[in-house]
């Protein structure tokens, strides 16, 4: 046992072990720096998606047969019910949520603090990931930190990095780890590992088939490429051997597998929507399916809604414009938060135009790469788009996707160094490596100041403090929210400065926005004392038995 410690342990002495050692270091400045993370304080994307997936993972039990749901409801007969589902996703990042927020009770601010952490954890993991994929493929450690370091310190991942999200850094993780999955597999033959980490890379996200796709078409293209030019007879014998090598193939092994093991997810966690509707919703119609369809482009009024930003020029532009923005530090960039959703500002074709020409360029130098193992360099190159065109439905408003373009980053900053290389000492390879990694720390460092400040950060604290005692008195009773207290109509800071945060403070319970005469309890801003008032030590929120103060509302 302690022979077997002291190898591990001798492994981060060596010297070809510095360039991870470094990388974990300035991994772990995005845990040390920030705003106080046990609030919602960033506006945008941050926020809301922190709320909303905290509160699917506060509702998350197999009481309500593993339901993603944003709050229970009362139907027209007054029977519970469940509202605004969100099922088409795997539930691996919700269980991890949940797991790491269950031993804090009703201590808000402490869950958010504790999912926060988890998220910056799966993003470093992912940078680590990133770096000995390249690591093996570029057969040079300090080529591989460099680009890691500079494609992980762009806007975009800083600012996503501590969102809690069942698709930010989760997913992120994923691709990476099903990624290191097919170097592995490609370079040492280990399918079973291969099969492994997709598996467990889709209880996280589906992003990952953007990174199976095109892996399993250019495997199955080189090896039926390999199996017609062994043979010389005619065309007969040569679609025998290509049928046999299909057969036999171990990327069509890979599809079906991650195919059915996808459509398993799906099919539990649409069968449990459907029993928690009491089997009154036909399946075309459950909200989820709903839902996916109009991501999909079958909603012909949501299309019509947002003709303008579908279109193909304007979507193809967006996309240059986020991909641009990640090619720069943080540090380097003038990128603010982009209330439009990333769209772009300038209209034209010139970004599409700039964009094809850095394509073109792109390729061209992956082409004449000195690289062994070019199918998963251009596998990470491309699986972004394999994402973004079947799905630009979705991918238009969710300007966050773009960090699913990390292998453009990743393989350019990669590609620039080896060629430097060919100019440049080791040495000076080893300074850029550091200077990158310096910019990453940087970058994080003024990504922390995006925020509110101390004043607004004491606020949110007394919030939290009024809706764990409201909570409490509430348990599971019907309350009624006044429409103008949710907080997305008109007045998005009310409630911490995201938009889902009040079901998430009153997860457990049974929120209406119609009735009020339906309701035990009413929660408002508004402090009217009398004899209502079940919370008159409150500070900001403020519950009300509706029975006694029912001519007020």
């Amino acid at each position: 046992m302690v022979g077997r410690l002291r190898n591990r342990l001798a492994f981060f002495t060596r010297p070809a072990s510095l360039p991870l050692i470094l990388l974990l270091l300035a991994m772990s400045t995005v845990f040390l720096l920030g705003n106080d993370r046990g609030h919602f304080y960033r506006s945008g994307y941050n926020d809301w998606e922190s709320s909303k997936n905290l509160t699917l993972a506060e509702n998350l039990s197999p009481r309500h047969y593993f339901l993603g749901f944003m709050r229970q409801a009362l139907d027209e007969d007054g029977n519970r019910t469940y509202a605004e589902l969100y099922n088409r996703f795997p539930k691996g990042a919700y269980v991890l949520i949940k797991l790491v927020i269950l031993p804090f009770g009703d201590n808000f601010s402490a869950e958010i603090y504790a999912a926060r952490m988890l998220m910056l954890l799966l993003f470093a993991a992912a940078a680590v990931l990133a770096y000995l994929s390249l690591a093996r493929l570029l057969d040079n450690r300090w080529i591989a930190l460099t680009a890691t370091a500079l494609a992980f310190s762009s806007y975009y991942f800083l600012y996503t990095a501590d969102a809690i999200s069942n698709e930010a850094s989760p997913d992120l993780f994923a691709v990476m780890l099903a990624f290191h999955g097919m170097v592995v597999f490609v370079q040492e033959g280990r399918f079973r590992q291969l099969l492994v980490k997709a598996c467990l890379a889709l209880l996280l996200g589906w992003h990952v088939y953007a990174f199976l796709l095109p892996f399993i078409i250019f495997g199955l293209a080189i090896e039926l490429f390999k199996a017609r030019a062994g043979i010389a007879a005619g065309l007969t014998a040569q679609l025998k051997r290509c049928g046999e090598a299909l057969l036999s193939s171990r990327y069509v092994t890979l599809g079906v597998v991650t195919l059915c093991f996808g459509v398993a997810i799906l099919a539990f966690n649409l069968a449990g929507e459907y029993f928690a509707l009491d089997g009154g919703v036909p399946l075309d119609q459950l909200p989820s399916v709903e839902s996916a369809t109009k991501r999909l482009g079958a909603d012909a009024a949501f299309n019509a809604d947002y003709a303008e930003r579908l279109a193909w020029g304007n979507f193809l532009e967006s996309q240059s414009y986020r991909i641009g923005t990640m090619l720069y530090p943080f540090l380097l960039s003038s990128i603010a938060i982009d209330d439009s959703f990333g769209l772009v500002k300038a209209r034209g074709y010139l970004g599409v135009f700039t964009g094809v020409l850095a394509l073109a360029a792109y390729g061209i130098g992956l082409a004449f790469a000195p690289i062994k193992h070019k199918m998963l360099l251009v596998t990470l190159s491309v699986a972004g788009f394999c994402w973004a065109l079947p799905l630009r439905h979705s991918v238009f408003v969710h300007d966050w996707e773009t960090i699913f373009y990390v292998g453009v980053p990743l393989v350019l900053f990669a590609l620039i160094m080896l060629y430097l290389r060919k100019l440049l000492s080791q040495r000076v390879i080893v300074a850029v490596a550091v200077a990158g990694l310096l910019l990453f720390v940087l970058s994080n460092v003024a990504m922390s100041r995006i925020g509110h400040g101390e004043s607004e950060a004491a606020a949110e604290a007394e919030m939290m403090q009024d809706f764990k005692v409201i909570r409490a008195m509430v348990g599971a009773g019907v309350v009624y929210i006044p429409t103008e207290a949710r907080g997305w109509q008109g007045q998005p800071d009310e409630f911490g400065g995201a938009p889902w945060a009040l079901l998430y403070f009153l997860a457990g319970s049974t929120v209406i926005y119609e009735d009020k005469h339906r309701a035990n309890f009413v929660v408002d801003r508004q402090r009217e004392p009398g004899p209502a008032l079940l919370t008159p030590e409150n500070r900001r929120v403020f519950l009300y038995d509706r029975a006694l103060y029912d001519g007020q509302f």
